[in-house]
C-alpha cells in the first residue's frame, strides 16, 4: 500500500455519513476509523473497506492467516509471471527462434492476455473496484498502462504499421 492508496481509501471512506476520521497505517496496514455508530454499523464501515479492495480483519490471528493465504497466491502467480515473461522476452524481442513478426506477436498477445487477466487479477480486480467508489490510485494508474499497451499491441495485429507493445503489456 502506498500513501496514494492510503488518501484514496480515508477520502473514500469519509463520504459515508457518520465517519468523523480515518487513519491509515502503513507500515502495519491498519485502517483505524472513528464514527458515530448511530449512523454507520461496523458492517457497513466493513462493506465499505470491502468495496475498495481491502480485507477486514478483526483479530491479529484473522489477519495472519488472510495474508498468508494472499503471499501464497502472490507468490505462485509471481513465478509463473516470470517465467512467462522471461519466454516471451526470449520470442519476441530476442527473436532468438527467428519467426516472422505476427507468430511472435501473437505469441505476445497470449502471454500478455494471460499476464493481464489470471497474474495480474488481483490489480484488475482492486482496479475495478476503486473506479466503482471513484478513486484514482496506483492500481488504476498501472492498470491503465498496462492495458493502454495491450489495446495498442493488439492493433498492432490488425495494422501492422502501428506499434507492438503486447511484450510491455504483460
Amino acid at each position: 500500500m502506498c500513501s496514494f492508496c492510503t488518501m484514496s481509501i480515508e477520502r473514500a471512506l469519509k463520504r459515508y455519513p457518520g465517519v468523523k476520521s480515518v487513519l491509515v497505517n502503513l507500515v502495519h496496514g491498519i485502517v483505524l476509523v472513528e464514527a458515530d455508530t448511530t449512523k454507520i454499523s461496523r458492517a457497513e464501515l466493513t462493506t465499505a473497506v470491502e468495496k475498495l479492495g481491502y480485507n477486514v480483519s478483526y483479530t491479529e490471528v484473522q489477519q495472519y492467516a488472510t495474508d498468508e493465504a494472499i503471499f501464497s497466491v502472490i507468490k505462485q502467480r509471481g513465478r509463473i509471471g516470470m517465467a512467462l515473461a522471461l519466454l516471451d522476452l526470449i520470442v519476441d524481442p530476442f527473436n532468438v527462434f527467428s519467426l516472422p513478426a505476427y507468430p511472435r506477436a501473437l505469441f505476445s498477445f497470449g502471454v500478455a492476455a494471460v499476464m493481464l487477466l489470471w497474474v495480474g487479477y488481483p490489480i484488475l480486480r482492486k482496479t475495478l473496484l476503486a473506479l466503482g467508489q471513484r478513486v484514482i490510485n496506483a492500481n488504476v494508474l498501472l492498470s491503465a498502462a498496462a492495458w493502454g499497451s495491450f489495446i495498442v499491441g493488439s492493433l498492432s495485429l490488425i495494422y501492422p504499421g502501428w506499434p507492438n507493445f503486447l511484450p510491455v503489456a504483460g
